[in-house]
């Protein structure tokens, strides 16, 4: 199962592509500070209550500390920063760093700085590179956030919108862009996951310095991004109260009644939870929940 939506995963690494000024390190301090209190970003609960390393090589130090008070009105223990990092010259002391303090989460901010390629251009230096992170994901169990700057065309494939290389972006698990709507709307998509189908839009907009709210989006006729978590949510609630398994027409009309979604997104969440783990079908056409089996995304 994801750590946060379907953007993070354990042992997956995850690029976070926008132009400079976006918001996207605004975005990682939320996911870090919010998991770490136990609080859901954007509505959408974590598996687990994520203990973070945020590497920060852009801001202030008064600015890192500003942020994370505003955002989660306290400095939470489970969430450390640093500010100095060199991925080629640094990478077996983070490995133990990462392994010593059991980290869920680690971000490095920016993708550019941390990595420090001699040309940022080159496959060859990028594969390294790559391989180092996933190294760092794999014996560690963690999740690596890269946050990194986009070209400014849109030309091409979006899930090689990132700068330099393409060869990172070919070999993280998930890319994420970021888009620029209005002054205070964004638009997060998920461009490419390796770990389950996705294609998921999030729109969310500004609500106060450092935070964000969910918001509805132009996409007519698509299925509205938040709405499969609330519909997983309510899918794990329903079975949970059931001392016994429930049939798919029947927690289709019930969960459609309850959202008001249309039966193809009932469908894809039961896809997806089975997909995670956290319900199975103990028989054609029915379903039952899984134990210990209570946050859904």
């Amino acid at each position: 199962p994801s750590l946060w939506a379907d953007v993070l995963y354990p042992k997956c690494i995850t690029q976070l592509n926008s132009e400079p000024g976006a918001g996207k390190s605004t975005l990682a301090y939320n996911i870090c500070g919010l998991g770490a209190t136990g609080q859901p970003f954007l509505g959408i609960p974590f598996s687990k209550h994520p203990k973070s390393l945020y590497v920060d090589l852009e801001t202030p130090d008064f600015l890192i500390r500003h942020k994370i008070e505003l955002i989660c009105g306290m400095l939470p223990p489970n969430l450390h920063v640093l500010d100095n990092l060199n991925l080629s010259e640094d990478f077996r002391d983070l490995l133990q760093i990462c392994k010593e303090e059991r980290y869920d989460l680690v971000v490095l901010d920016t993708q550019s700085r941390a990595l420090a390629m001699e040309k940022e251009n080159d496959n060859a230096e990028a594969n390294y590179m790559a391989g180092l992170l996933k190294r760092i994901a794999r014996d560690t169990g963690c999740a690596i956030l890269l946050i990194h700057h986009s070209t400014k065309s849109d030309e091409g494939k979006a899930v090689y919108r990132g700068r330099g290389a393409s060869a990172i972006a070919g070999a993280v698990d998930v890319v994420v862009n970021v888009d620029v709507l209005t002054d205070d709307t964004l638009r997060l998509s998920v461009e490419k996951n390796r770990i389950q189908q996705s294609g998921t839009k999030l729109y969310i907009r500004k609500a106060g310095e450092d935070r964000f709210e969910p918001c509805s989006g132009p996409d007519v006729g698509n299925e509205p991004g938040f709405a499969i978590y609330r519909v997983q949510d309510a899918i794990i609630d329903l079975l949970s109260k059931s001392s016994a398994p429930l049939r798919t027409g029947e927690i289709t009309q019930t969960v459609q009644g309850a959202e008001g979604v249309d039966e193809r997104t009932v469908f894809r969440a039961l896809g997806r939870l089975a997909q995670a783990g956290k319900i199975h079908r103990p028989k054609k056409g029915y379903y039952e929940v899984r134990n210990g089996s209570q946050l859904t995304n």
